[in-house]
């Protein structure tokens, strides 16, 4: 899980995680993950986890995502990876249907195995 507030009128989100993939913010084409303590995710043991709070620029892109997006694998056992979504989030025009086609066309018959969350938000 991840835990997220965004604060429009600062222009800043405050997050923590346990045991989620790191969001990946772009500023401008610069992409960089969002790194967090390593959090126990919820329910194994009793835990505390720390809050991160980042100030977004004024042409962002934040892209949340389950491990099913990046783990997505294609007929040959390759995942889509980190890479692919760096690439993805760095393009400008970038949209959450524009994604989840990606991934369908990058796994074709294969389908997807894992959950698919992805939750993008861009500054206007």
């Amino acid at each position: 899980m991840i835990y997220a507030v965004l604060d429009p009128a600062r222009r800043t989100l405050t997050f923590a995680s346990a045991g989620h993939p790191w969001p990946l913010l772009c500023h401008g084409n610069g992409v960089r993950p969002l790194h967090t303590d390593a959090g126990m995710p919820l329910g194994l043991l009793p835990s505390q986890f720390t809050e991160h709070t980042v100030t977004l620029c004024h042409d962002f892109r934040l892209l949340f995502y389950t491990d099913g997006i990046s783990e997505a694998l294609n007929c040959e056992d390759q995942e889509f990876g980190s890479a692919r979504l760096h690439d993805f989030i760095a393009a400008h025009d970038c949209s959450v249907s524009q994604l989840m086609e990606a991934i369908h066309q990058f796994g074709g018959e294969c389908g997807l195995n894992d959950d698919a969350t992805v939750i993008l938000l861009r500054s206007a």
